[in-house]
């Protein structure tokens, strides 16, 4: 995003003209909120296959640390369930098998085309303590299971807000033991929860055992 963190409470990043369209429409959901939106678009999609667990994807949703320290003042207000009904939206239209679209991506080579379907939405989060969290959207996630991850989702938020024993994303491992991977979640729809990812030296990713409700 070109503004800077202390602009914006929420910020979205979009890349393709079709996804344009569906960006540009959460926006206008939050804005009448009085959220402040911070919105960037690129008309060509670029992300490349094999890079997925740490690249944002062709829709990023950014939600700044400023906005998540007041996210329990925002959970008592009457505008509270229409920003999660704007964020479940913005995932069905993105994520699984009635999603909107389908995007393809270049493998290393320009002139082949990945057969992966890579996740196309992930919410980025600017934890306390320059930390972040990134939360994957996989085509996996059954539409019936869509809406119990995205309130899970804000469950984990506003406990990270409030501190405490059940802030799960403060003591949740970063996926490797670079200095800026963030701390990487995905929903586990048997277990009704996210799990954090870890990556070992001989690249096998794992879920962590001691997980998020």
């Amino acid at each position: 995003m070109t503004e800077t963190m202390d602009d914006f409470d929420l910020g979205i990043a979009t890349e393709g003209s079709d996804l344009g369209a569906i960006g540009a429409d959460f926006c206008t959901d939050t804005r009448r909120l009085g959220i402040v939106v911070a919105a960037e678009h690129e008309p060509e999609f670029s992300i490349k296959a094999g890079i997925e667990w740490l690249m944002p994807t062709a829709i990023a949703l950014y939600i700044a640390n400023k906005y998540l320290g007041t996210l329990l003042q925002e959970a008592a207000k009457d505008h509270y369930p229409h920003l999660k009904a704007a964020v479940l939206r913005l995932v069905r239209r993105t994520t699984g098998r009635d999603r909107e679209l389908t995007l393809k991506v270049l493998s290393s080579s320009p002139a082949k085309v990945s057969g992966a379907d890579p996740a196309t939405f992930t919410v980025w989060v600017a934890l306390n303590g320059s930390r972040r969290a990134v939360f994957r959207f996989d085509h996996q996630i059954q539409p019936e299971d869509l809406a119990l991850a995205t309130d899970s989702l804000f469950r984990l938020l506003e406990a990270h807000a409030g501190g405490g024993e059940t802030d799960f994303l403060s003591k949740a491992p970063t996926f490797s033991e670079s200095s800026w991977a963030p701390v990487i979640c995905r929903f586990d729809a048997e277990l009704g929860r996210w799990q954090a990812w870890t990556i070992d030296r001989q690249g096998n990713t794992t879920p962590v055992s001691d997980n998020a409700t």
